[in-house]
């Protein structure tokens, strides 16, 4: 391209690329050509007079958009080799280039402008740094013209070069985070207040006039949200200045410095971003950026408010407290009504408000201000409820997200009321009984509310299992509604126990089918959030409901009930009659007692046919019990003085229930009754068999005895196939757990003989029908096996051994199906799974008491005898013709993953519990991670290094061996280190994730640790290796990766790994980088920084105290990197 026609010839064929880039029926091999054409352009570091002439010549936009990448890949190359003189020339070439050049494509000027942004930022902290008051001059005379074109380019502008400076990422500038970091705080100084200034003046100037330029306020906007988001490097200590990146990029809060005061304290501010909004609202793309703007407004914070005055004038408002009564102002003024569009926005900006600023400045505000402020937040959450409550559930619920900022303000409202003024006070605690009124009329049908049936109950949809139930879904505004109602009893239960009892008293008619379909979808709807409402109430309740209670009873204003009796007889009684002066607790509780045992004696009565109780409500039911169960159980062990400091030594009687005796027995009867009739009427239902599995394991805390002398338990328990159980696997560790926590062994003994051996009967003969050729066992085997993965799951310190004792036969005949299972994946993995569970659970707790090793070294041989059969049997499925073909196989390898985190496990017991260190391994982990990387090494390839579950358990196992038996890897052949180190330089490459990169840096570190202990092996072929292969990309993670200070820390220990294990090594490393072509100029530095990193003892290399002081030496070597490229 030296020649004239050279160069056309060369445009020409960009040109040619471009088109077939952008055209819609380019044949995907010309499309492929072309990206790498463009590819190997970025590549070839053109010369910039190349660029320049090209960019003059074409008219092609494409072509112009990759020149310009190209053109600052170049520079960032060849930046410390190039005059700062050419430098300048090309800066300011390619800013006036829009100029310049009219009609430019808008991705085209963004990227020119980016090419003279990055010049900027590196030239602002270039040792001859650079004055770049040319670039004020150029913005401002932008923005001063009439011509709104050129007053839009001026923003433009200021938005490309905001947001070169935001970034910290190295790929942008080819600068390490320190880097990054003083550029930021210098454009901070110099250029982003001055910035905002100029844009704030033009926008001014503009909207002066009548006419709106929503070119002009897009523009605006945009860098607004820049600054507005900026996380300033002032607000950051030095202590804690290396944070994680994402931290570092995505600020929440807003911490200018305190020079910033006069533009944030400056009345004049919040009324013009307000007014900007009202004026472009009814655009929703200028909405939305106006929207940002104003919600970071409200998350200002910091010594930017904070009033510098020593002597304060009473009465006179403080500079914080005049900026949030504005902002509450405008933001009441303003968002009176609005746009569908703009409510979750406002909201988040009203959640922020409260979320960053401290309440005694609420407490201050002026009454005609609180009260309109109170009024404004109770509006918003009626306006919302409705709305809110019947949108379909989805990720994008906007109105329910909403709904929940506002009850989460005024939460915090309610619970700072009592610091309140008293008139302000009195009116929060009016306004919350309206806020609960919304809320139930939302939730409720008529005649106690509004709701209506929603589409997918109009349709009859049914909630799959992966579905977000109502519980989770709505459970930060059940739960700021449960904490409302807490604060307001006495109405709230007047109103539900009024409500719950008549639908209760419906039930006759629902059942009888004298209502529409419709009717009765809405009165189990109504039964259903009833008992939301109510376990919402109960749920962390103790202090609120406490104090009531005994504040009631000291009064003598309750008369206390033998509650046990009364719950008991709620519960088998048809008609509920509440007793005289009970207190409202109790009543509540009484009525939820009462609908379980309707719900009950109507599912055995008629079956999944019963029109009153669906497996939803059925659900909730049982969610419910449990709550409030827990709550009246557990108060007996409460006391005052766990609320109060100031409480009566002797506390007043309490409605509690006792936890033995007489009603716990017939309280788990009526448990056991319950949970199985769930599993026989709804046996498909996993979410409802789960919630009563839950309740049962609840109660095995304080009435295990109960449960496991109760013969109705092992009565029912024979009359069903427990595998057969969709909570089958829950259901096993509950029983388990409750064996466990019996004190008596005839008990236990029983429990074992009665459920544990005849399903463990069951599976061996399954086992010997698989192994005579029946495959048709497979899924009852399967189902047994996740049996056994609940009660391995049960283990604890003083069952260990004896469930491993239970399983090991199940294992060993496991073990073998394996070899002939090769055509059954689902068993496999059920096998590998009871595996795993005893590997994370029952391993962990054998021996521990007999400090035996017998049993783990049974358990690792096993293990061993597991691999060799699934290598057997399972590994043509990953020959080379299969094995991660696509990323889309991510299922198809769940066992292996599963196998890896198996073995992961076993190895690292004894790491974790004794200790260990490295060069002492445990004497069965050494063959066992030696079995393992050679059947596991051999598979590796990029592919599936890129399924991250597959790459996740295997990095894992790499750190475990690395910590347990580092020397197995100098026992590897050929062919499988060439595959380790493939996998080490992938992770190391950029291609990885943070936590692959993290886990070889940390093998890396670890490896050389071990090799550095003997002469041979720091000499060896297989250190020679590890340089050759990883200390050139280790050396590069240390210096780049500084923004991410774990990630920096493990790569700063793996690079001093290199030099601690050969400094012969490390110097040819070192060679290789100064002798590179661009830094030549700087040799000489480049030489000093990397000798001062080099430790100067010989002996105790890997010594903490070494490692620090190399560590110190490094933060001194990244202050020079940045001369030099690396």
């Amino acid at each position: 391209m030296d020649s004239d026609e050279g160069v056309k010839q060369e445009i020409a064929k960009m040109e040619e690329a471009a088109k077939i880039l952008m055209g819609e029926n380019s044949p995907l091999e010309q499309r492929r050509e072309a990206e790498a054409y463009f590819v190997q352009l970025r590549e070839a570091n053109l010369d910039p007079n190349l660029c320049r002439i090209i960019l003059e010549t074409t008219r092609e936009p494409v072509v112009m958009f990759q020149i310009a990448q190209c053109l600052c890949a170049s520079l960032v190359k060849s930046f410390i080799t190039t005059s700062k003189e050419d430098l300048l020339h090309i800066c300011k070439y390619m800013l006036e280039m829009p100029l310049n050049m009219n009609q430019l494509p808008g991705y085209v000027v963004a990227e020119v402008l980016k090419v003279s942004a990055t010049l900027i930022k590196r030239g602002i902290i270039a040792p001859d740094s650079w004055d770049v008051e040319f670039v004020v001059e150029y913005i401002n005379k932008l923005l001063e013209s009439t011509d709104e074109n050129l007053q839009a380019l001026g923003l433009r502008v200021v938005e490309a070069i905001s947001l070169e400076f935001s970034t910290m990422w190295r790929a942008s500038t080819n600068m390490g985070f320190d880097c990054h970091h003083k550029a930021k705080r210098k454009f901070e100084e110099s250029l982003l207040k001055r910035f905002m200034q100029m844009s704030l003046t033009s926008l001014s100037r503009i909207l002066s006039n009548d006419s709106v330029n929503e070119r002009v306020c897009d523009r605006f906007l945009k860098v607004a949200a820049i600054v507005l988001q900026w996380n300033f490097t002032t607000s950051i200590k030095t202590a804690f200045l290396k944070v994680n990146l994402y931290a570092m990029n995505t600020a929440v809060a807003l911490r200018p410095p305190p020079s910033w005061a006069d533009l944030f304290t400056n009345e004049e501010l919040l009324p013009f971003f307000f007014g900007l909004h009202q004026k472009v609202r009814h655009n929703s793309q200028l909405a939305d950026n106006s929207l940002s703007c104003l919600t970071q407004l409200a998350s200002i914070m910091g010594s930017v408010l904070d009033s510098r005055v020593k002597v304060r004038v009473p009465g006179v408002p403080q500079p914080h407290d005049l900026y949030v009564q504005r902002y509450c102002h405008h933001l009441c003024e303003t968002f009176e009504n609005c746009f569908p569009y703009e409510v979750l926005s406002f909201t988040t900006a009203l959640h922020r408000i409260f979320s960053h600023h401290p309440m005694p400045i609420f407490k201050r505000f002026p009454h005609d201000l609180m009260t309109k402020f109170i009024k404004f937040i109770v509006h918003w959450c009626g306006q919302l409820a409705d709305p809110a409550m019947m949108e379909k559930k989805d990720e994008e619920s906007v109105l329910v997200e909403s709904y929940a900022h506002c009850l989460t303000c005024w939460g915090i409202l309610l619970r700072s009321s009592p610091t309140f003024p008293t008139e302000a006070q009195k009116l929060i605690e009016k306004e919350n009984e309206n806020v609960i009124e919304s809320f139930l009329k939302a939730v409720l049908a008529p005649p106690f509310g509004s709701r209506g049936i929603t589409e997918d109950e109009e349709r009859g949809d049914e909630m799959e299992d992966d579905d977000m139930d109502d519980t989770q879904f709505y459970s930060p505004i059940l739960g700021n509604v449960g904490a409302f109602c807490r604060l307001s009893i006495d109405k709230f239960a007047e109103f539900i126990t009024s409500v719950f009892h008549q639908r209760i008293q419906q039930r006759n008619v629902v059942a009888a089918g004298q209502i529409s379909e419709n009717d009765r979808i809405l009165w189990l709807e109504d039964i259903h959030w009833i008992l939301l409402i109510i376990g919402s109430f109960f749920h962390d309740s103790d202090r609120e409901v406490y104090t009531y209670l005994n504040k009631g009873y000291l009064a003598k204003k309750f008369q206390l009930l033998d509650v046990p009796t009364f719950l008991i007889q709620c519960a088998s009684s048809d008609e509920f009659q509440s007793p005289d002066n009970a207190d409202p607790v109790t009543v509540i509780v009484g009525l939820v007692c009462h609908w379980f045992g309707i719900a009950f004696r109507a599912l055995d009565a008629e079956g999944e046919n019963s029109r009153i109780v669906s497996a939803e409500v059925y659900r909730t039911t049982f969610l419910t019990f449990s709550t409030v169960i827990n709550y009246l159980t557990n108060l007996n062990d409460e006391t005052p003085s766990q609320f109060f400091d100031d409480a009566p030594p002797t506390p007043c009687p309490m409605p509690i229930l006792p936890s033995n005796g007489e009603f716990s027995m017939q309280l788990i009867e009526f448990v056991i009754k319950q949970i199985f009739t769930a599993f026989k009427i709804f046996p498909s239902e996993r979410k409802l068999c789960n919630a009563a599995v839950s309740l049962l394991l609840q109660e095995s805390v304080k009435r295990a005895e109960f449960i496991a002398k109760s013969p109705l338990l092992y009565q029912l328990i024979s009359s069903i196939t427990l595998e057969r159980l969709p909570a089958r696997r829950t259901f096993m560790t509950c029983l388990v757990t409750i064996g466990s926590n019996v004190n008596s062994t005839a008990e236990r003994e029983q429990m074992h003989n009665m459920i544990l051996k005849p399903m463990a009967d069951r599976f061996m003969e399954a086992s010997q029908q698989y192994f005579a050729g029946d495959r048709v066992v497979v899924s009852h085997m399967v189902d047994l096996l996740e049996c056994f993965s609940g009660v391995a799951r049960a283990a604890q310190i003083e069952s260990g051994s004896i469930l491993y004792e239970y399983l090991l036969p199940i294992l060993r005949v496991s073990s073998n199906v394996i070899k002939i299972a090769v055509d059954s994946q689902s068993l496999v993995e059920a096998i590998l799974d009871v595996f795993h569970k005893v590997a994370t659970t029952v391993f962990v707790f054998m021996d521990l008491k007999t400090n035996d090793t017998a049993e783990e070294n049974s358990f690792i041989m096993l293990l061993m005898e597991l691999l060799d059969n699934y290598k057997e049997s399972q590994l043509r499925r990953f020959s080379s013709a299969r094995a991660f073909a696509d990323l889309e196989q991510e299922e198809q390898i769940a066992d292996l993953v599963i196998l890896l985190k198996t073995i992961s496990n076993t190895i690292s017991k004894p790491y974790i519990m004794c200790g260990i260190p490295s060069d002492m391994s445990d004497p069965l982990s050494t063959p066992l991670c030696e079995k393992t990387l050679n059947f596991i090494l051999p598979l590796m390839a990029e592919e599936c290094l890129q399924l991250p579950s597959f790459s996740a358990a295997f990095f894992r196992l790499l750190q475990h061996v690395t910590e347990c038996c580092p020397m197995v890897f100098l026992q590897l052949g050929d062919e499988n280190i060439n595959k380790l180190f493939l996998c080490f330089v992938w992770a190391l490459s950029g291609a990885a994730s943070t936590e692959p990169t993290r886990l070889t840096l940390e093998c890396i570190s670890m490896v050389t640790k071990m090799l550095s202990n003997s002469t041979d092996t720091a000499n060896g072929p297989f250190s020679l290796r590890m340089f050759n292969d990883l200390c050139a990309k280790t050396f590069e993670m240390a210096v780049h990766s500084t923004g991410e200070v774990e990630l920096h820390v493990c790569a700063i220990k793996a690079a001093y790994g290199f030099i601690a294990l050969n400094k012969n090594f490390f110097m040819e490393y070192v060679n290789s980088v100064v002798s590179r072509p661009e830094n030549v100029a700087k040799q000489e530095i480049a030489v000093n920084a990397f000798m001062a990193l080099i430790p100067q003892a010989t002996e105790n290399l890997n010594s903490r105290i070494e490692y620090k002081a190399f560590s110190d030496r490094f933060e001194k070597f990244l202050e020079v990197s940045d001369n030099f490229i690396i």
